[in-house]
């Protein structure tokens, strides 16, 4: 049995060059201030500004405004997330992207106001601001905020949830993603042990060899219940974090704010899960025929991403 070469991103490390040279650039906490400034200018600006009498024109202007502060004020907090993500355990990355969403929400409350005068638009005057040609590009965008206006709160209640959010739900997902991307696997193949990680041992369940899948798969699910008094923690906290939040704004179920966001009725959802479950028998037999092809009498959960017998087909990364 000869265990997978290399793993699909052995090797590789993103260039991150186009937004910043290196993670000491100042230039990063340059963009971090310019964009707390563009912030606070916007704000004195059009605070005040009832925005029903302004003329398409200067809406136009002041939503491109809008856009640009958000579109620079993000940079610095991508470029972060992108390194925290190359390396969870990287204390450098861990510090500028936590800098970076700190000021992040300090620029998207200041911000706030805008956002919340738009949703709270009289129809009417929506309508003729979307009328206007050049404003027809951000007509997806208004409509879609519009969406949560019945379940938007006064702008101190939604400053305090952002803040609150930077402390709670952002914090326990960013302890997850450091938690568990700390794990290290030793998984034995061939007599060599090896240490992994679990993008690495998850991989393994496109190996062609069943011991190897399996193996890997056990390994991986024993380690996080090792660590499930913490990982469950985590996941109640969530759970109960978007439960209150739920109530506090009003929507009807766990789902609805999801089908909002989506653009989707309960109506069509449950009508794809009716759609998927009389299908049912489709996928079961996909899954017998792939058994048969793989000379197995039942396949197990740690088969279903398993090549087939001659399907493997090696392509460089320079080819991809």
């Amino acid at each position: 049995m000869s265990p997978p070469e290399t793993l699909p991103a052995q090797g590789i490390k993103w260039n991150l060059g186009d937004l910043y040279a290196e993670p000491g650039n100042p230039l990063f906490q340059q963009d971090l201030d310019k964009s707390l400034k563009a912030a606070q200018d916007f704000q004195k600006k059009y605070k005040e500004v009832n925005l029903e009498n302004l003329s398409p024109q200067d809406f136009f202007l002041a939503l491109q405004e809008y856009e640009s502060i958000l579109e620079n004020g993000l940079k610095p907090l991508l470029y972060a997330s992108l390194l925290f993500t190359e390396d969870t355990q990287n204390d450098l990355a861990k510090n500028l992207r936590q800098k970076a969403l700190e000021k992040w929400n300090e620029v998207e409350n200041l911000l706030l106001f805008f956002r919340l005068a738009i949703i709270h638009l009289p129809e009417e005057k929506t309508h003729l601001f979307l009328s206007y040609q050049p404003l027809q590009e951000y007509a997806h965008t208004i409509q879609h905020w519009r969406r949560f206006r019945k379940f938007t709160l006064e702008e101190r209640e939604e400053y305090i949830i952002n803040c609150k959010n930077l402390s709670g739900k952002t914090a326990l997902a960013t302890l997850f993603d450091e938690f568990t991307s700390s794990f290290i696997f030793r998984l034995t193949i061939e007599g060599e042990e090896k240490e992994l990680t679990g993008s690495e041992m998850l991989a393994l369940l496109y190996s062609p060899h069943r011991e190897i899948r399996e193996k890997a798969y056990r390994l991986f699910l024993n380690k996080h219940k090792e660590n499930q008094v913490v990982l469950t923690s985590i996941f109640n906290a969530l759970f109960l974090d978007a439960h209150l939040e739920d109530e506090i704004r009003g929507y009807e179920s766990p789902m609805h704010r999801t089908h909002l966001e989506n653009e989707l009725s309960p109506e069509i959802v449950s009508l794809m899960m009716e759609i998927t479950e009389k299908s049912y028998p489709l996928a079961q037999a996909y899954f017998r025929i792939k058994a048969s092809l793989l000379g197995l009498p039942k396949l197990k959960n740690t088969d279903l991403y398993a090549p087939l017998p001659g399907g493997a087909k090696k392509i460089t990364f320079n080819q991809a």
